[in-house]
């Protein structure tokens, strides 16, 4: 998609361009869902660079993350187009539309995401990451005991997302590089965001086959005007099997 278009309408929301996506994930998902039931509540983790709030030497992976939520009206019908007479998400007036979502998160994040707030959670991972009790702990029994903390903290999260900004490149490189994209493993619906000259690629990863939620993101944004492209990847042995020599 064209990335002025999305700041645009991120910038008239009153949010930041990664909440404000994170916001029609979270649409989407609802949409897609058939019915989100009792439990309401969406939430993402949103990670954070560190190095632009503490110094760091590693050329390793230096980041937090953040969970942000948002729970959905229980009048407000899943999909709902305003037919049978309740207010449909694309009203950006409406409590749980995308732009009032994306004004909520960027609420909730901004004030996580500063030096201050993330300082004790930096010196709480330090301080595990240098015990002496864990540097004597087998390596399975040490795997094991963090993946059951991962799997618990992974019970709290619906969705993932990663927005890396703008990447630049040298030219001559530049003008011969077209749409940009990367993506990573996931253990829930993710998106990985990333922008190159004039467009801005989103792509999606997901340990289940569903792709509702893909649909409704991209019909989202197109409803709002922004010209979207999508392209799929085959992964089925009938979809390879199209293209098979």
């Amino acid at each position: 998609m064209p990335t002025a278009q999305l700041l645009a309408l991120a910038k008239a929301a009153g949010a930041s361009p990664t909440m404000y996506l994170t916001a029609l994930f979270m649409d989407a998902v609802r949409e897609s869902s058939g019915g989100l039931g009792r439990s309401r509540t969406l939430s993402a983790s949103v990670p954070v660079n560190l190095r632009q709030f503490f110094p760091s030497t590693s050329a390793r992976n230096f980041f937090a993350t953040i969970r942000v939520e948002h729970t959905f009206s229980p009048d407000d019908s899943d999909g709902s187009d305003g037919s049978d007479g309740s207010v449909g998400s694309d009203d950006p007036d409406a409590t749980d539309s995308p732009e009032a979502v994306a004004r909520a998160l960027e609420a909730e994040f901004r004030p996580q995401a500063s030096a201050a707030a993330l300082a004790p959670k930096v010196a709480r991972f330090i301080r595990v990451e240098r015990s002496p009790l864990l540097r004597i702990v087998p390596r399975p029994l040490k795997d094991l005991i963090l993946g059951w903390l991962n799997a618990a903290s992974n019970r709290h999260l619906s969705l993932a997302v990663s927005n890396l900004g703008r990447l630049r490149l040298p030219e001559p490189a530049a003008s011969h590089v077209g749409r940009v994209l990367f993506q990573v493993s996931a253990a829930r619906p993710q998106f990985c965001a990333i922008s190159h000259g004039e467009h801005m690629t989103v792509t999606f990863t997901s340990p289940f086959t569903q792709t509702g939620h893909v649909r409704a993101f991209a019909r989202s944004l197109s409803a709002r005007g922004i010209d979207v492209s999508v392209t799929a990847a085959r992964v089925t042995e009938a979809e390879l099997a199209e293209v098979a020599p």
